[in-house]
Formats: structure tokens, C-alpha cells, sequence
């Protein structure tokens, strides 16, 4: 299991200095810890054991009792009691070996950096003297990656916009145009994919607005902006996911493509460079295969390099575009009219359906709903249950004779934050 995985590198002896901290016990409801754990199976009593039955729980809410933090104290004075009063200290071939990892990436980290600032010197002599520094010309550019990941503010980053984000994420590819110095930039931002699933894994709607961005800043764009947050691991699964959604767009794109690490702020003291060597092979390789070019930005700063690197890409290509296969056009466009039929003819069996069950003359008397919800690791899953809840309240169900309002007397978690019984 992962989290056994993960503790092991820590030495033989980390369990006895280990304790269960629960959060969001607010989520419970009537149901106490125990009863969670006794629910969850095996793997989670497992860990328990492994803790030595050490464990406190803490409800998220209600931030101003204090007392659960004294108990948390309390537990930890007893642990350490239980221990003799003594240090987790570790092992000292552990502590070596780690030191050795980082002296290797560290090494490796600056070959990178030398090799990237050779190339940039190399691309920048193909700029005339006239056009350095920002340039007067027209960039074309397209934002490609995962959700969540920042896409968004790295183009309000590029295009010097300070208002904020709304939260609401890119459901279709949008176009956005702007000027910064005497450079033109016409940006296009893209709905992202679901982070370590592949492109068959993917809606094809999804898969359509990617290849569809390609058309909205004609004859192609200059360059792809390939966006990863820096806060987060990146290994084989998530290469995977990135290579078979940007090949979606058609052969040469890895030639126009660039890296744009998000959050680097995260980093620390750490370079990107320390970032990319000690992730491993799988990131090691997308970037080689964007021919060694990325930037790191964190978003709260605006900087000329990334729009330098950006000319560099551009001048290294010929100035040239990256032109999209018209026959993708053809297709999306054929496969959207094919859904939109779809779509009107379904509205009516909808409706057709709908009106046969009101010539019935049953009455509703009761109406009893169950709500499932697909659970996932936030809290977005009870916070929806939340919102559905709210609107079923103001809805009216309408009967032969009035109006009778959906009667909700509250809910509670029974087994877990997606499951709720209603009173």
C-alpha cells in the first residue's frame, strides 16, 4: 500500500513515533471515529495497528475548540512517554544515501541549466540585432495541460492582466488577444484533461476543444505552452497522459512545444532544474523531448523571459507556424453536427416522455430521493450535495389540485462524506 510504501523510507523504527492525525471529522456526523475505521476495511485498520492504535481526530469546522488540540497534545505527551522520552533518529546509511541523491542531482541539475543557457544563446543568434528584446511582431500561442494546474493565470501572466480568476474552469478553448510592449499575442486557453488519465480516458468533447483550439488563431499557432504545477509529482502515469493528449494535435508539435512549470514558488531554495532531476526518469524525458525548453513561473510575477524564450522557440523554428491537418477540422466539425442532431432528437423524446406521464392522474402523495454523488479526494463532493439540496428545497412539484413544496427536513452522513440519509 502507498502510504506503508512511503514510511518504509523513513527506517525500521518510524512507526513507534507515529500517530493518525484524522481530518474533517465534521464529515462523520453521528458516526464516531471507530466506527470509520471498523467501516473502512482492512488496509486502514492495518495502518492503525501498525500506529500502535495511536490516533486523534479533528473536526475542520469548528476551529475554535480548542480542546482538540489538547488532546492531540495530550497524545503526543503519552507517545513520548511511551517511548522513554527518547528522539526518532535516523538511520545513519539512510541519512548517507540521501546525501548522495543529492549531490547527484544537484550535479545533473547544473549540466541541465548549462545545456539550456547554451541553447538559448544559440537560438537568440538567430533574432536580427532590430527585433531583440521584445520584438515587434504577432506571437500565436496555445495553453495545453491538466486541470488545476494554473493554464489560466500563466496567460494572465503573459498578457499582463491582473484581474482575478472566477474558479471556474475552461470548459471550451477561447481565444484572447493582446499587445505587451509592441508585441502582439494572440493566446488560446484549452479545457483540460483529468490529471494522470490518458487521452482514451477522456471526453471527446474534451479531446475536440484541444484539437479545435488549432483553428482559432489561423494559419496555426507559433507555439505550444505546456503547463505542469511544480508542487506536485510527476512520474510515468502522468507522461503518459501528457504525450497522448498533445500528440492529439498532429505531428512536429513537439517542436513548438515549451514547458511551463506553475507554482514556483513551491520550489523554495530548490532551482527548476534540482525539480526536474529529482522527479526522475518521466519528466526527465518530456522535457528532452520538447527539446530541453521550459520556464518556470509563479504566477504572481510578471517576467519578459518567458516571452523571450517564446521568440527563441520562434526564431528557431524559421518564424514559422505550426500548421494544423485541415481534415481534423472536417472531422470536429462533422462530429458536432452529428452530436447537436443528436442532442435535438433526444430533447424530444425527453419532452415526449415527460408529457405522456402527465396525462396520469396519480397523485404524489411522498416523494423520497437518493442522491449519489462519485467521491473524490476534497471535500467538492459534499459541497455539491450541499447545492443539490438547497435547490431540491425550493422545488415545487405541481398535482391536480396545488402546489406542494419539497419538503426537506435535513440530512446527515451515515457512512462517509458521499452517503446521507434523509429525515
Amino acid at each position: 500500500m502507498s502510504v506503508g510504501e512511503h514510511m518504509k523510507l523513513l527506517g525500521e523504527w518510524v512507526w513507534w513515533y507515529t500517530m493518525m492525525l484524522f481530518t474533517c471529522g465534521d464529515y462523520l456526523g453521528v458516526k464516531t471515529i471507530e466506527q470509520h475505521i471498523k467501516s473502512e476495511g482492512e488496509a486502514l485498520k492495518w495502518l492503525i495497528e501498525k500506529c500502535l492504535n495511536r490516533y486523534q481526530v479533528f473536526n475542520n469546522r469548528d476551529k475554535s475548540n480548542l480542546s482538540q488540540v489538547t488532546k492531540l497534545l495530550q497524545k503526543i505527551e503519552e507517545m513520548v512517554w511511551y517511548n522513554g522520552g527518547s528522539y526518532y533518529k535516523v538511520e545513519e546509511h539512510i541519512f548517507q544515501v540521501i546525501k548522495e541523491k543529492q549531490k547527484e542531482v544537484a550535479e545533473r541539475a547544473e549540466e541541465r541549466r548549462k545545456k539550456a543557457e547554451d541553447q538559448r544563446h544559440d537560438m537568440k543568434a538567430l533574432i536580427p540585432e532590430e527585433m531583440k528584446r521584445i520584438p515587434k511582431l504577432l506571437l500565436q500561442m496555445i495553453l495545453l495541460g491538466s486541470r488545476n494546474v494554473g493554464k489560466t493565470s500563466v496567460g494572465n501572466t503573459i498578457l499582463r492582466y491582473k484581474d482575478q480568476e472566477d474558479g471556474k474552469r475552461t470548459a471550451k478553448s477561447v481565444a484572447r488577444r493582446g499587445f505587451v510592449a509592441k508585441t502582439e499575442i494572440i493566446l488560446v486557453d484549452t479545457p483540460g484533461w483529468w490529471k494522470g488519465f490518458p487521452v482514451f480516458d477522456t471526453p471527446e468533447a474534451i479531446k475536440d476543444e484541444l484539437m479545435h483550439s488549432m483553428f482559432l488563431c489561423p494559419p496555426g499557432p507559433h507555439v505550444f505552452l505546456l503547463v505542469i504545477d511544480a508542487d506536485a509529482s510527476f512520474n510515468a502515469k502522468h507522461l503518459n497522459a501528457m504525450t497522448s493528449h498533445v500528440e492529439l494535435l498532429g505531428d512536429g508539435v513537439w517542436r513548438h512545444t515549451i514547458i511551463v512549470f506553475t507554482r514556483g514558488d513551491w520550489l523554495g531554495t530548490n532551482s527548476i532544474e534540482q525539480y526536474i532531476e529529482g522527479e526522475g526518469e518521466a519528466l526527465q524525458s518530456l522535457v528532452e523531448q520538447c527539446g530541453n525548453r521550459y520556464h518556470v513561473v509563479d504566477n504572481k510575477n510578471a517576467s519578459d523571459e518567458l516571452l523571450e524564450k517564446i521568440t527563441e522557440t520562434v526564431a528557431a523554428n524559421g518564424w514559422g507556424y505550426f500548421i494544423p491537418d485541415q481534415q481534423i477540422f472536417r472531422i470536429i466539425e462533422e462530429r458536432r453536427r452529428k452530436v447537436e442532431e443528436g442532442a435535438m432528437l433526444r430533447q424530444s423524446q425527453v419532452k415526449a416522455t415527460r408529457e405522456s406521464f402527465g396525462v396520469s392522474s396519480n397523485k404524489l402523495q411522498e416523494l423520497r430521493i437518493i442522491l449519489l454523488v462519485k467521491g473524490d479526494s476534497s471535500a467538492s463532493s459534499a459541497i455539491n450535495f450541499d447545492k443539490v439540496l438547497s435547490w431540491l428545497s425550493t422545488v415545487q412539484i405541481d398535482t391536480d389540485e396545488e402546489k406542494q413544496l419539497t419538503h426537506m427536513s435535513g440530512y446527515r452522513s451515515v457512512l462517509s462524506p458521499d452517503s446521507y440519509e434523509f429525515d
